[in-house]
């Protein structure tokens, strides 16, 4: 069912609002991340809701990147009130979901991201060193991804476009 709210995309918002508004319905988790793809500000408190119960989880705590990036996509004060537990995100044991706090961080907290994007350019997964290669200060870690022939491509061309042209 899932799958099938998923394909529906915003043509099931008036469900998924509804859904994630009832706190023992099955289709609750499922429908607050549709929420998170394809919500509005309106929809930030249920959002919120559903970050309080991943907190409140600590056995299974997958989907912080997801909720992450609907609060980032939707902004606005309400969004922000995250930012504190958002930097906790970046010690999830889902080391995935880092490259998707970078991002949320980058919209919601952008003037105290920095240290985290320098650290993302030594972090052991690809999508959270192209996004630190993408946005971090420049630095001579950029020239070393760009030159790292084992480095992952889309690394490499991030830092390439940010490297000083000879």
């Amino acid at each position: 069912m899932s799958c099938a709210l998923s394909l529906l995309g915003p043509q099931a918002l008036p469900t998924a609002r509804r859904w994630a508004a009832t706190p023992q319905h099955p289709m609750r988790w499922s429908a607050q991340r549709l929420l998170a793809a394809h919500g509005d500000e309106t929809d930030v408190p249920a959002l919120l809701t559903a970050w309080d119960w991943l907190d409140s989880r600590p056995e299974n705590r997958c989907g912080y990147d997801t909720l992450a990036t609907g609060l980032a996509r939707i902004g606005g004060d309400d969004a922000r009130t995250i930012v504190p537990r958002l930097h906790r995100l970046w010690f999830s044991p889902h080391s995935y979901e880092r490259a998707a706090y970078l991002r949320a961080a980058l919209a919601l907290d952008p003037e105290h991201v920095a240290p985290r994007l320098f650290e993302g350019l030594w972090d052991c997964e690809a999508d959270v060193r192209r996004v630190a290669a993408e946005n971090a200060e420049l630095t001579e870690r950029l020239a070393f991804l760009e030159a790292d022939p084992m480095e992952d491509e889309e690394v490499r061309a991030s830092a390439r476009a940010r490297l000083p042209k000879p």
